[in-house]
């Protein structure tokens, strides 16, 4: 059996020692803030441009003209009139195969959803900091 060896003991300057905490403050600070900022994204409060869409799910404007005209997928108008989808009701349709796009998995499409959201979530946090 091995004696347990002696405990080692780190000896470091105050001044050291509280700029380690001050930065440790720092993070956690930003732990904090970024905390809310998640919790402040209602996913059924988030809407996505025609742009934004045709983009995150690589399709075309015709076939997103498509989906809307046939009611796949809800939307608004603006004041300006342009159009606005819900970021969780289009999820909704492309998690339950209501809408799909050739030749992309749905895993990918929601993935790609998913990033969506992370980046204007990212966004937030930085302009927030």
């Amino acid at each position: 059996m091995e004696t347990p060896k002696s405990a080692e003991v780190i000896v470091i300057d105050s001044a050291i020692f509280k700029e380690i905490i001050r930065k440790l403050n720092i993070i956690e600070g930003h732990v904090i803030r970024s905390a809310e900022i998640f919790k402040q994204v209602d996913q059924d409060m988030l809407q996505m441009t025609s742009r934004e869409v045709m983009n995150t799910l690589k399709i075309s404007e015709s076939t997103l003209y498509r989906w809307r005209t046939n009611n796949l997928i809800s939307y608004q108008y603006t004041d300006k009139g342009n159009v606005l989808f819900s970021y969780s009701q289009l999820y909704r349709a492309i998690y339950n195969g209501i809408v799909t796009v050739r030749q992309i998995e749905k895993k990918d499409l929601l993935a790609a959803m998913t990033a969506f959201k992370d980046e204007v979530i990212r966004k937030s946090i930085a302009g927030k900091l």
